[in-house]
């Protein structure tokens, strides 16, 4: 009796030990399927993109798309023009015109006395958009100042435009609170608008004069910076504020009011906001951060990214298609509305910072490369 007892202890052990093998087997089988689903499907994404090829050396920051076929890529020492859909591209180094500065926002004062500028002395990046009439904006980022560039980009001899805003050493010393340019650079049929510091106050600049000087168009005393600004059309536009509150305009820019609030849990954490219709936007930031609204910014509600990583531009084609970019490679896209989001690979590491749709068609700069969407 006792050997038989044995005996069924022994099989009950080796059925027991083989069983475990066997869902263990089974776990790490669906476990190294997932991941290979999941390599596969990134790099099926992938295919969905292709690599333009331009005459870079170097890493550019922007790409911008303007009327009659105009395109720009622009970064650190880099302008490259096509005036024909990217058929053909020429590269800009410099142009005459006046380089001025100011200290305070208001008064511009001559930098040199020279009248070429070139390409050469182009700084950072931050944005890039064509106005009605073709001009070329950039807005700009050194070292201890920002700049708001004006360029022609068909006829050679029309004048070029450097206003930069500069703090003078006091200034700089003091806070590093100065009047300057903020990162958000839009273009309307109606206007060329970018937010920015007055002394204490919170504005957003324009030009009427093809930016040869900016002026406040609106201003908010002591109002929190702006961390995103969008327009669908030359009257419809929404502001984010860095306290989270949500502001609307409805003819183009000059006056604005209340329109919304974020989540307490994404306030502080939104960098830009996209709209693609009257109702529809996204929201993005850190950490993966993905807002939708379907009612015109006024309830945001949170969406799940599957990422952790900083997330820096959305760009949309309609309130169904839309996609995100931010940093090591982060390339998202959605097809639903932003319920779900597929992750793409285009096999790089630099961040991506900005994203474009012309056509239809999704552009962006990733290290020394322009993709495109196919």
């Amino acid at each position: 009796m006792e050997k038989f007892i044995l005996f069924i202890l022994v099989i009950s052990l080796t059925l027991g030990i083989s069983c475990a093998d066997q869902l263990g087997g089974a776990g790490s089988n669906q476990a190294g399927q997932t991941n290979t689903s999941a390599t596969q499907g990134a790099t099926q994404n992938a295919s969905k993109w292709t690599k333009v090829e331009l005459p870079l050396d170097r890493s550019p920051d922007v790409i911008a798309f303007g009327a009659q076929g105009r395109i720009a890529v622009a970064g650190e020492g880099i302008l490259l023009l096509s005036l024909d859909s990217g058929q053909t591209w020429r590269s800009v180094s410099e142009g005459k015109g006046s380089n001025m500065y100011t200290t305070d926002g208001r008064k511009f004062q001559d930098e040199s006395q020279k009248d070429s500028i070139s390409i050469a002395k182009l700084c950072s990046v931050e944005a890039a958009v064509f106005s009605r009439s073709g001009r070329l904006y950039l807005n700009t980022t050194c070292e201890h100042s920002s700049a708001l560039w004006s360029l022609p980009t068909e006829n050679i001899s029309d004048p070029w435009y450097v206003r930069a805003f500069a703090p003078s050493p006091e200034q700089f010393e003091k806070s590093g609170d100065y009047s300057s340019p903020g990162r958000n650079l839009i273009a309307t049929s109606r206007r060329v608008l970018v937010d920015g510091r007055l002394s204490n106050e919170t504005v957003l600049f324009t030009t009427e004069d093809q930016g040869a000087s900016w002026q406040p168009l609106w201003r908010d005393s002591l109002g929190p910076r702006i961390v995103g600004l969008d327009f669908i059309d030359e009257h419809n536009g929404w502001m984010l504020q860095a306290e989270g509150k949500l502001l609307r305009t409805q003819d183009g820019g000059s006056t604005w009011v209340a329109n919304g609030t974020l989540p307490a849990n994404a306030v502080g954490r939104v960098v830009s906001i996209e709209f693609v219709n009257p109702t529809t936007g996204i929201a993005v930031g850190q950490e993966g951060l993905i807002l939708t609204t379907k009612d015109g910014g006024r309830s945001w509600q949170q969406q799940i990214s599957d990422t952790k990583a900083s997330l820096s531009r959305a760009a949309g084609v309609d309130e169904n298609n839309a996609w995100v970019v931010g940093e090591s490679g982060t390339l998202l896209e959605t097809n639903d509305g932003g319920r779900s989001w597929q992750m793409h690979s285009l096999g790089v590491d630099e961040d991506i910072q900005t994203i474009t749709v012309n056509n239809g068609v999704a552009w962006l700069v990733a290290g020394r490369n322009v993709y495109r969407s196919k």
